[in-house]
């Protein structure tokens, strides 16, 4: 499936619980699965410095709308081609906070939509019903109810 590495541990937190420890064992699972995600991606990360961003073009660059075309493209494709990990990472976490905020950033994007909407679906009851991502929660319901 599109490489990814079948590094993925599955994690489960509990993060309804109340009280200290259980905030400190969240903390600990969360560090560790933001740590996870966040090796997975580098290498998009380093090949990402040896693109030309399309946001830092000289003046005189963003004049040729050819270049500026073929840098975006080139740029955006990229980005793209994190989604599947990113996704990955969701489905093999699906009680991790880290799944859930992956999951808010790629609802901005109207074309993850339907994927977000599958992999919020797959995410842990605990997670979902969370004091500490109601908010988030509702967000993501009112975000896909139109799908």
């Amino acid at each position: 499936m599109h490489g990814l590495p079948n590094r993925f541990e599955s994690t489960k937190a509990d993060p309804s619980g109340d009280g200290l420890t259980s905030s400190l064992n969240l903390s600990r699972y969360t560090n560790r699965d933001y740590s996870e995600l966040k090796a997975a991606l580098q290498p998009y990360y380093e090949k990402m410095l040896s693109l030309m961003d399309p946001f830092e073009l000289s003046a005189a660059e963003q004049q040729d709308s050819a270049l500026v075309r073929k840098v975006k493209g080139i740029f955006f494709a990229h980005m793209d081609s994190m989604i599947p990990v990113k996704f990955a990472f969701v489905k093999v976490h699906p009680s991790s906070m880290v799944s859930l905020e992956t999951l808010s950033d790629l609802i901005r994007d109207s074309r993850w939509l339907k994927e977000v909407n599958q992999n919020f679906n797959g995410l842990s009851p605990e997670l979902k019903a969370s004091v500490m991502v109601r908010r988030l929660v509702n967000a993501f319901r009112s975000a896909i109810r139109w799908l």
